[in-house]
């Protein structure tokens, strides 16, 4: 465990404008009493290090292996991005029993509710302050919130959408051809 006696609220992935990590300093310095710990790299860096108040520590950039440990190790995970795809940290900080405080902001708010964490409007620093102490206040059940992003669930899906897909569209064949490709074959030369 690596905050095994501290409340700790973190972060992981790239640090960039888009990924909005300055927010999350700005909270930090609005909660002393919990620390912060985020990890990642990008051209924000340096910059975060500057601004950091004294609960946030920045690590850097963490193996893919050791994010799990990482993630079980938080009370929350906050992200206050507005770029994400999916938001994969997210659902594996989920997946590691950790609930989030997110962005209203897709895909967010798809993945994030009630029963794995909170939200909260984007640029409201009050917001994620209150949306951090929610999920501090109670338990969620995170694991059970992913489970639809599990990867053989997701690639049974996705097997059925094209195989839906594939019969619902209709395809000619070369017998039915409106443009002659289907007949018999015409020699060349006569």
């Amino acid at each position: 465990d690596w905050y095994p006696d501290r409340t700790v609220i973190g972060y992981s992935g790239r640090l960039s404008m888009e990924k909005n990590v300055d927010e999350i300093l700005r909270v930090a310095d609005a909660l002393p009493e919990y620390d912060f710990a985020i990890v990642g790299d990008g051209p924000f860096r340096e910059r975060l290090e500057r601004e950091a108040p004294d609960n946030v520590e920045i690590r850097g950039f963490l193996p893919r292996e050791e994010l799990p440990a990482f993630y079980s190790s938080l009370d929350v995970f906050v992200t206050a991005s507005t770029a994400d795809t999916l938001g994969l940290s997210t659902l594996e900080a989920n997946a590691c029993g950790t609930p989030v405080a997110a962005t209203d902001a897709a895909p967010f708010d798809r993945t994030i509710g009630l029963d794995n964490g909170e939200r909260f409007a984007y640029g409201d620093l009050e917001g994620m302050s209150k949306a951090i102490e929610s999920c501090l206040a109670g338990s969620r059940e995170t694991r059970a919130a992913v489970e639809r992003y599990d990867v053989e669930r997701t690639l049974s899906h996705l097997e059925s959408l094209y195989r839906g897909a594939r019969s619902a569209a209709e395809v000619p064949t070369a017998s039915d051809d409106e443009w002659g490709f289907g007949g018999e074959p015409r020699e060349f030369g006569d």
